[in-house]
């Protein structure tokens, strides 16, 4: 699966990772549909119960449960963090281990859920370190003291930087979450920045996909009446979430084939 220059060192196929998203849910395209249609399904009903709908935007209150509390708005987010959880595990299940989809839904915990919950938690804190660092760059009043800007703004980029080299080695936590050895920096850093331009432009090109698909879904959505009745509000909420859904998948599967690809004797 990886090619190996002269030099020993790494080259991820381009083309063959970015597609490969794509060629595992074809072929397991029923059950993908199934699961990604049941968790946005649960997740749009509790998205209505909880008063966050997207029909909430459209300010019509009138016709449905909204609420400005931000208890729910709380709980709402942190079910969207468990069904995401829960949601990227079972896609690995039916992907890499064949796992039939019935056996999937019958067990509702796997110890692979902790894991996978803890690295999205820990991914979520490091994309808020990084915003909070580059506000700090930005809203700060500057002195005078040019020694005391120099040292601010190393700390403050080297803290962005670290995070990001953290976010480019999420590989190490996709072998952490399958229970294989994961502190193996030593064996991902060279393939990942003999491969940084890669890295770079595989999310550009997954953003576009889904940026497309999205805008092409909701153009159509809003052909329809959104005044009409209830069922308008239903398919735009399970829209949102079946796609959001299929970005952890797609970006899952993305890593699955990059750890393949440098892991190649597991």
């Amino acid at each position: 699966m990886n090619v190996k220059d002269d030099d020993n060192t790494i080259n991820i196929p381009f083309w063959k990772c970015f597609f490969y998203p794509f060629k595992e849910i074809s072929k397991n395209s029923h059950n993908f549909l199934t699961l990604t249609g049941l968790f946005a399904f649960i997740t749009t009903i509790l998205s209505f119960f909880t008063g966050n709908s997207s029909g909430c935007k459209f300010g019509e209150e009138s016709q449905i449960f909204c609420t400005s509390s931000i208890s729910l708005f709380i709980a709402f987010a942190l079910i969207l963090l468990l069904g995401i959880s829960l949601y990227s595990y079972r896609i690995l299940m039916i992907t890499q281990h064949k796992a039939p989809l019935k056996e999937i839904i019958k067990k509702y915990y796997h110890p692979q859920d902790t894991k996978t919950i803890t690295t999205i938690i820990l991914n979520l804190l490091v994309w808020g370190i990084i915003a909070y660092s580059a506000y700090s760059l930005d809203a700060r009043t500057p002195t005078p003291n040019f020694y005391a800007e120099l040292i601010y703004f190393i700390f403050f980029s080297g803290i962005i930087i670290l995070c990001f080299a953290y976010l480019v080695n999420n590989v190490i936590m996709l072998r952490y979450i399958l229970g294989k050895k994961w502190l193996v920096l030593n064996q991902t850093f060279w393939p990942i920045f003999d491969n940084l331009v890669k890295f770079m432009l595989w999310p550009v090109l997954y953003s576009l996909f889904f940026g497309w698909l999205a805008k092409a879904s909701f153009s159509y959505l809003l052909t329809l009446d959104p005044n009409s009745n209830i069922i308008f509000f239903i398919f735009s909420d399970f829209t949102l979430y079946f796609i959001t859904y299929s970005i952890f998948a797609f970006w899952i599967l993305h890593l699955v084939y990059i750890e393949k690809t440098i892991f190649k004797e597991d």
